[in-house]
């Protein structure tokens, strides 16, 4: 289309129709390729397989000099700069956009720029190589809950890298010194927590102080320094840093500048702590909270006592309900014993009236028949059955006695007064229980001894243990003595500090 010409001076003015100033425009702006353009992003439109957004140049006042409408298709981009515009983590950012080309679209009269890259700057820049190194620890898995170490309630050993001359140390240790808290030894890994070797220097420290053993090994690491701006913190946010913490074998703790501050470390370690003096109250515990906490477990060891206690009285009273006492296990016994002799008896008289009354109704047969050769023949047979029952009456007699007395031998070994006879004693207290240890008793106590043939009051004047008894559960030796000793070296606090060059190792106690 030629180009016309603009003479609003004269009569014969030229009037154009909305198509042919729309193709005016876009024959004017048709050769504007690949250019950079700088702005703030503020507002973002994603959709299926692009997005809309507006490029802004902001004035003083918080006006709006410009507003510029670009499209960006997904194709054009990278992965992780298309998870960027998705998740809106660019908006209200300063960026340089790469203009493909500027586009007018006649139906709506609006003018668009294709856009291939979008480049954060300033701090934008640094938050945008933090979400992008964010989500790459993602997909690796290092920020996963289910990897993060617990952090113990009270550690004997606290590792903490940091500056030693930055306020982040002396507010920590403000706290590990604070008498009303638990101490622990303070291992101090020197640092530089910023500028270009902060990164290195960090890591180092770190690796030092996680390959510690022995009585130095800590039980935690606590990676720290005080708030500053977005560079001061640049050394936490970098790759080097966070893949050095994920790889600690021991817990670390994250407390990096102020609450509102938040780096790559704090998503990487097992613990994000807000300041230097929060890091320090977690893992220096105020005193009365174990003390609470002693008192509630002695609370539920009384009550579990108590119910272990009336759960085996009631069962022993049970017992005692259904036992029965030897001596009526031996009257049960004799009264048996009776019983069969009775009935031996009673058998054995119903024998011989069987066997008389056979002799009579066998005189009267013989009499009656007079049966002089039968009569000698049935007399011998008659005098064998009775010699024959004789002598298995004699040998039931004999069995008998001889279990009868076994069994008055086996009573009387159940008869909790044999042992009397035999010079024994037997001891009970005032509530009629018997004495079993000497624990039992107390100077003063009265007693009553059972011995053969009576009683004797007695009253205890001292008691003590045999030699080969076990040490009473309370006692105390020289483990718990050692225990006491390790434990109280470690709540001491004070001491000197000694100096190191960078990466050395300081002691605080």
């Amino acid at each position: 289309m030629a180009e016309k010409d603009f003479n609003f001076g004269t009569s014969d003015r030229k009037v154009f129709t909305v198509k042919e100033l729309a193709d005016l425009v876009n024959d004017r702006i048709k050769p504007l390729r690949d250019f950079y353009v700088k702005g703030e992003i503020r507002r973002i439109q994603p959709y299926a397989r692009m997005a809309y957004m507006t490029l802004a140049d902001p004035a003083p006042g918080g006006q709006t000099e410009a507003v510029f409408s670009i499209l960006t298709f997904f194709s054009d981009l990278s992965g992780d700069q298309v998870r960027t515009i998705v998740n809106r983590s660019l908006e209200g950012q300063q960026v340089q956009v790469l203009v493909r080309y500027v586009n007018f679209y006649a139906p709506k009269g609006s003018i668009s720029a294709i856009v291939r890259e979008i480049v954060p700057e300033g701090e934008g820049a640094i938050a945008y190589q933090r979400a992008l190194l964010i989500d790459k620890l993602t997909k690796e898995g290092l920020i996963d809950e289910t990897r993060k170490k617990p952090v113990p309630d009270h550690p004997r050993v606290v590792g903490v890298v940091t500056s030693r001359r930055g306020a982040a140390i002396r507010d920590f240790m403000r706290i590990a010194r604070d008498p009303s808290r638990l101490g622990a030894l303070v291992v101090l890994a020197h640092a530089s927590v910023e500028g270009q070797k902060a990164p290195a220097e960090v890591s180092s420290a770190l690796r030092a102080l996680d390959s510690l053993t022995g009585q130095y090994e800590p039980d935690v690491i606590v990676l720290t320094r005080g708030g500053g701006s977005v560079d001061d913190l640049a050394a936490f946010d970098s790759e080097e840093v966070a893949r050095t913490v994920a790889a600690c074998k021991h817990p670390v703790i994250s407390a990096i500048g102020h609450e509102r501050d938040t780096v790559v470390t704090d998503y990487v370690a097992d613990l994000r702590a807000a300041t230097p003096t929060h890091a320090a109250e977690l893992v220096f515990p105020e005193k009365k909270q174990y003390i609470q906490r002693v008192t509630h477990l002695m609370n539920l060891l009384d009550g579990v006592m108590n119910s272990i206690v009336n759960e085996a009285s009631v069962r022993l009273e049970r017992l005692r309900y259904h036992m029965v006492s030897p001596r009526q296990q031996l009257d049960e016994k004799a009264l048996w014993l009776q019983e069969l002799q009775s009935r031996l008896n009673a058998g054995m008289v119903q024998v011989m009236r069987t066997s008389e009354r056979s002799l009579e109704g066998l005189g009267t047969r013989m009499a009656r028949l007079d049966p002089s050769g039968a009569m000698d023949h049935w007399l011998k047979n008659l005098e064998i059955s009775r010699m024959r029952l004789e002598n298995a009456i004699t040998r039931h007699l004999e069995r008998s006695a001889a279990n009868l007395q076994k069994l008055e031998a086996g009573l009387q070994s159940l008869d909790p007064k044999s042992p009397l006879r035999r010079g024994y004693a037997m001891v009970k207290l005032k509530d009629g229980s018997l004495l079993r240890t000497p624990q039992d008793v107390s100077p003063g106590d009265p007693l009553e001894i059972y011995v053969h043939g009576g009683t004797v009051d007695a009253q205890v004047v001292s008691g003590r243990q045999s030699g080969d008894s076990s040490a009473s559960p309370g006692s105390r030796g020289p483990a718990g003595s050692r225990h006491r000793s390790r434990d109280s070296a470690q709540g001491q606090r004070g001491g000197s500090v000694r100096r190191g060059t960078t990466g050395s190792l300081e002691l605080f106690r």
